[in-house]
């Protein structure tokens, strides 16, 4: 289905607006209040890796020598130039949350697919951090765009494994979620500002990080391969929930099947349910009513996870994160 995040999203926002001006464009989001008891508690992290998260699916991982990164993306453009105009990195969020986040170095940032929500900053954040860039064609075009040399970019494939000092990574080639916006490939250098629809999806992959006694699963989009994971092992799953507020609660318990039960895991963290047109500095809100329903994939996965004796959390950004808990 070819579409962009303006065609889906424009038509809600005109109906709830009247048609108004820019300064009627307001979506609603669902409040993340009733689901406070699964935000992950302040801590100190895990002795041995240093876990944050920083919204959406951008994921960092230290372990005090080496650090690697899930996607990189900070700047968080609001909704009025998402719809209207063109998008560029915002170097000055992509610095506080870097500084915020103690990130002063990176091997690798690996990326889930090339929406401008996972790739719009990660040329910058390697050419800040010198990591190379690992992901698809289409995003290996999307961070050329920004000037990394080729030296830096990996176009891999599924099955491929990497090593960045204790980090092992393998690489699932997976689908998006469905129904997915801006399909496509990136053929060419994108070069910043550019529309949303520029930023084609260009496949998809999770990631499987190892780290000493670490088995760490990232799903970055919500759906599934039927035995993509028969013979992996995870200890805890980032599980990308965006948009499984819309599917059947069937498609929900096939996709936990598939990354949670089958894996063994056994502490599931949802990522990608904010709303991404909100910066960092503010508190999170759930993407708006009319992209998602946060609460309805809250209701499903609750039972899902108290069902298989799974502690379900929420992720605050910047806050270390206590793999153990």
């Amino acid at each position: 289905m070819k579409r962009s995040l303006k065609i889906v999203v424009a038509a809600s926002v005109l109906a709830l607006t009247g048609g108004l001006g820019w300064g009627g464009w307001i979506l609603t989001s669902p409040s993340v209040e009733p689901f406070k008891g699964l935000m992950l508690r302040p801590s100190k992290g895990s002795p041995d890796l240093d876990v944050r998260f920083f919204g959406t699916s951008t994921i960092s991982f230290d372990d005090g020598t080496t650090a690697i990164m899930e996607d990189g993306f900070f700047s968080r453009p609001g909704i009025w130039p998402v719809l209207t105009s063109k998008i560029a990195p915002n170097e000055e969020r992509i610095d506080e949350s870097l500084r915020k986040g103690d990130i002063h170095r990176l091997a690798a940032i690996f990326v889930a697919h090339s929406h401008y929500d996972h790739v719009l900053d990660t040329g910058t954040v390697a050419l800040k951090t010198g990591a190379t860039v690992l992901g698809t064609a289409s995003t290996a075009n999307a961070v050329r765009g920004d000037g990394l040399p080729e030296n830096r970019i990996r176009i891999i494939k599924d099955g491929d494994t990497f090593t960045y000092g204790r980090f092992k990574v393998t690489a699932f080639e997976t689908p998006h979620s469905p129904n997915p916006t801006s399909v496509g490939v990136i053929d060419h250098p994108l070069r910043t500002p550019a529309k949303e629809g520029d930023f084609k999806v260009g496949g998809n992959f999770s990631y499987l990080l190892e780290h000493g006694r670490r088995r760490i699963l990232i799903v970055a989009s919500g759906n599934y391969v039927p035995g993509k994971f028969k013979n992996v092992r995870a200890d805890v799953v980032f599980l990308g929930i965006a948009t499984l507020g819309k599917q059947s609660e069937r498609f929900v318990d096939e996709y936990w099947h598939e990354a949670v039960q089958q894996t063994g895991a056994k502490l599931v963290i949802p990522i990608h349910w904010d709303s991404f047109f909100e910066p960092l500095s503010k508190p999170f809100t759930a993407l708006p009513r009319e992209m998602d329903a946060f609460p309805d994939s809250m209701k499903v996965l609750i039972p899902l996870a108290r069902r298989d004796g799974v502690k379900l959390r929420l992720p605050i950004p910047y806050t270390p994160i206590d793999l153990d808990q």
